[in-house]
């Protein structure tokens, strides 16, 4: 009957509607003539109607010719008839339209993905106008859009899972199942996250996100993706997901940073879901020479994974000392922390603990810099030759590159050509993608959080 009644496209395309609003109208009238207390239900679906579309109803006129006509009024002040309303909010004012039919008697109206006709911002309006307008009806609305979950009312969530062999129910409230509502406290994860994603992925930045909804989208498209901040935060989440029994199976991934092979080994044990680049950072797995040479050879320039491995070191060479530096402070920070102030002192005390604490903590680091810089730069010369690819901070060896082969104007133009071609010859895909690759899909097929060697 709403497609039917969608579809008329004629100025007199609601006339169903449009005497519906006339008799609500005439009825507030005699109220009032009356003196009655009740509700001017003709003000209810027109205020409904402003807030979900921004356009004013005005009310019934009367034309001697054609008799009663209701126009519609835009933010600029034009106005329009009825029939000049869009698709989307022809199908909104059907709603209301029903709606407040069914309220009059208690029915049930069934309503199977109203984001077909609706525009996004009509879909995040609807059940605010829904709400204020149901009273004894009855709403079921069959949906996948972000929009219309994120905007229907927690208590009225219903999940409906695939059938199988079991005697399991179908429909689950989403707040009858605790431990998701916690998900959604701990680490903001949404309602429609929850019902539309097949798994979890938490990653460090917004580069981590982007980069891999470019590389694998089938796999991404699945994935809700919560973006930590940083390495410290994406083990806290790793620590809250293990505490909370959800149903979800989930993944978190990290940059090695200067981490050595123990100390990575040790952490997968502890974080069993934990997924750690094998290189410095993203960045670092997309300087391959392989891909490098694949994009190059493509955009007309002779050069062999060979060459471009070569030509990467000699970019990386100069930042041997910025990578000595980061290691040199890291040591220091482990020997030495930031002061602690004791708990139960007041607030300025504390300040003063913390400041008095950083200059011991500072004149120990001073004292210490010349030992354990001589002790990290004899260990990261022995490390430089076979690990030069892992330890380079990447962003800059990135714009090194870029300078050496000037084909590319920007950093980013480098960027996009290679992750593109990462994406559309897995052929030529660094091994450290294809790994991770590989996990998420293990982790979207169900498997239990497996521990990487």
């Amino acid at each position: 009957m709403l497609d039917s009644f969608i579809r008329q496209r004629s100025p007199m395309s609601l006339p169903s509607i449009a005497s519906y609003l006339v008799t609500l109208d005439y009825q507030a009238f005699l109220a009032g003539r009356q003196g009655l207390d009740v509700p001017n239900e003709y003000e209810r679906l027109q205020s409904a109607f402003g807030t979900a579309t921004g356009k004013g109803l005005h009310l019934p006129e009367y034309d001697p010719v054609h008799g009663s006509n209701i126009e519609v009024e835009v933010s600029a002040g034009h106005r329009h008839g009825l029939g000049a309303l869009s698709s989307g909010e022809k199908e909104m004012l059907a709603i209301m339209y029903f709606v407040r039919r069914l309220s009059a008697s208690g029915g049930i109206l069934c309503i199977d993905e109203p984001e077909q006709h609706l525009h996004p911002t009509l879909q995040a309006a609807l059940f605010k106008a829904m709400e204020g307008l149901a009273e004894r009806a009855q709403i079921l609305v069959v949906s996948h859009s972000v929009n219309l979950i994120t905007a229907a009312p927690l208590g009225g969530l219903i999940d409906l899972k695939a059938p199988d062999d079991g005697s399991a129910n179908q429909l689950e409230r989403l707040k009858e199942k605790p431990d998701r509502l916690e998900l959604m406290g701990v680490l903001g994860v949404t309602p429609a996250s929850l019902l539309q994603s097949d798994a979890i992925l938490v990653v460090e930045g917004e580069t981590d996100a982007k980069w891999l909804g470019t590389l694998f989208p089938i796999e991404l498209g699945r994935t809700h993706v919560i973006v930590a901040g940083n390495a410290d935060k994406v083990l806290a989440a790793h620590d809250a997901l293990s505490s909370l029994p959800i149903e979800l199976p989930w993944l978190c991934l990290r940059d090695r940073d200067l981490l050595k092979d123990d100390e990575i080994a040790e952490m997968q044990s502890r974080y069993p879901a934990l997924h750690v680049w094998p290189k410095r950072a993203i960045e670092s797995v997309l300087l391959d020479g392989r891909l490098i040479s694949r994009v190059l050879v493509l955009n007309g320039v002779n050069v062999t994974p060979t060459e471009v491995e070569g030509w990467l070191r000699e970019c990386a060479e100069p930042l041997q000392e910025e990578v000595l530096a980061a290691i040199v402070e890291r040591e220091l920070s482990r020997a030495f922390p930031p002061p602690v102030p004791a708990a139960g002192t007041g607030r300025f005390a504390r300040m003063e603990q913390v400041y008095r604490g950083y200059v011991e903590v500072n004149r120990n680091r001073a004292d210490e810099l010349t030992t354990v810089l001589e002790r990290e730069r004899t260990l990261l010369e022995s490390r430089w030759p076979t690990e030069w690819h892992k330890l380079a901070e990447p962003k800059a060896l990135m714009g090194n590159l870029q300078r050496r082969t000037p084909l590319f104007r920007t950093v980013s133009a480098l960027e996009t050509a290679l992750l593109v071609r990462a994406r559309e010859e897995p052929d030529f895909r660094p091994e450290g993608f294809e790994e991770f690759r590989l996990r998420l899909a293990s982790t979207l097929g169900g498997g239990a959080p497996q521990a990487r060697a």
